[in-house]
């Protein structure tokens, strides 16, 4: 009887991996938008966990460019995982460069929470972090940064779903 028990464990366990293994690997992507500066008329790339978001000229068929709402008030890259990000973060409290961290990053230095006012196609609007107290902004040179105040058209954006 011990022997059947055991038997018994071992394959319900390996069906568990396999039905595990199987809903992973055809998990739909997430859907995406650009998120486009009005001023610079560039969109927000993805360069890798742990790197900085970068402006590039707008390619809706790039997946790197590709962004979505994350539950947690985070935004997260359409181009990889909705359980580990990559999110979009800055440091906490004043801002500072944007990075691409893991969703679950350490929430007592970097800050993945924004306030958006509208996903919705083509609406002008901010992408404000309420922690780190500042605006997702485009540089002259082109660095996205996150900045106190939001009273420069640097500031302005659009999700493209085109």
């Amino acid at each position: 009887m011990k022997r059947r028990t055991s038997l018994l464990i071992a394959g319900a366990a390996a069906v568990g991996m396999t039905a595990f293994t199987a809903t992973s690997s055809t998990a739909a992507p997430v859907q995406g938008f650009n998120i486009k500066n009005v001023a610079a008329k560039k969109c927000l790339k993805f360069n890798g966990f742990d790197k900085r978001v970068t402006a590039v000229k707008c390619r809706t068929s790039d997946p790197k460019q590709n962004w979505a709402p994350n539950p947690g008030e985070q935004i997260i890259s359409a181009a990889s995982s909705s359980t580990w990000g990559p999110c979009l973060t800055t440091h906490k409290p004043t801002g500072g460069y944007v990075y691409a961290k893991a969703c679950n990053a350490d929430g007592r230095k970097w800050s993945l929470s924004w306030s958006v006012g509208s996903f919705h196609d083509g609406d002008k609007t901010i992408y404000g972090n309420p922690v780190a107290r500042c605006f997702l902004k485009v540089t002259a040179k082109g660095n996205v940064v996150c900045t106190p105040g939001h009273r420069t058209t640097r500031k302005w954006w659009v999700a493209d779903y085109n």
